[in-house]
């Protein structure tokens, strides 16, 4: 039925894989998708929403210089682990 078809087992690397409706059914990886939404969800809500850049090179200056600052917010908030023993 189409339960059994939305979930498959990728015959190249095994793992799971989303399938979508989408002129016909098309396998997407689920997983990286939703990384990619989750970062744009925490650039959108620590940088903001909109770029005040006019031109385009500045508006990638603009994008850059954000994630460059969210890679250092995020590189800080991780903890230091030493292995004991």
């Amino acid at each position: 039925g189409l339960h059994e078809r939305a979930f498959a087992l990728d015959p190249a690397g095994g793992s799971t894989t989303w399938l979508i409706w989408s002129t016909g059914w098309k396998a997407v990886n689920y997983g990286r998708r939703s990384l990619g939404e989750v970062a744009m969800m925490r650039y959108k809500t620590l940088i903001g929403r909109s770029l005040h850049a006019r031109t385009l090179p500045r508006q990638r200056t603009e994008v850059a210089i954000g994630c460059k600052v969210i890679n250092i917010m995020t590189h800080l908030s991780m903890p230091v682990s030493e292995r004991i023993a």
